[in-house]
């Protein structure tokens, strides 16, 4: 299915926007970077056939820039594997597959691709990790990340990504004074 927009509205709309119009019993979410091999899609459908409610996929061998890119993604994802309690250790990664009534309960909730996983983990959802192929940034089509951009993004969205991770630890359980 299409969807299509009047503008840019950005990835996450795009990602709940695919995501709520969906049809099928498996649910693949990808990212538009072309850094995704479509030959991974049989890794991350297996293991939903495998018994997994959620495939989160995880970058191996990445290709882009080390201090820029890498060291600021480990640090953002060992504080959200830290603050959700959700054992993924690549929050980042767009390449997933979900299953269809493990994704359903949540998805009012879903805003940022980078919590979806979470999201749905707080409602007893099993998950895994898939590896998977990264491709070269130099061979995407469209790269629109300047060098400098990248770790001031990371620091706007730790607020964000604080509030919605406390959420998401504390949904399974009442507040206590």
């Amino acid at each position: 299915r299409v969807v299509r927009f009047k503008r840019n509205f950005g990835q996450h709309p795009a990602m709940h926007a695919g995501i709520a119009r969906a049809r099928g019993r498996i649910v693949v979410t990808m990212d538009g970077d072309l850094q995704n091999q479509p030959s991974d899609i049989p890794k991350l459908v297996a293991a939903i056939h495998a018994g997994a409610d959620v495939a989160s996929g995880r970058r191996v061998v990445r290709q882009d820039g080390f201090f820029l890119r890498r060291v600021p993604s480990r640090f953002i994802n060992g504080l959200l594997a830290r603050l959700t309690g959700a054992p993924i250790s690549d929050f980042g990664c767009a390449y997933n597959a979900y299953r269809r009534d493990a994704i359903e309960p949540v998805l009012h909730r879903v805003g940022r691709q980078k919590f979806t996983k979470a999201l749905v983990c707080t409602t007893g959802a099993s998950i895994v990790e898939v590896e998977l192929q990264a491709g070269r940034l130099d061979d995407a089509v469209v790269v629109a990340v300047q060098p400098v951009a990248v770790p001031a993004q990371h620091i706007e969205l730790a607020p964000d990504e604080i509030g919605v991770a406390a959420a998401v630890r504390f949904s399974a359980s009442p507040a206590t004074l």
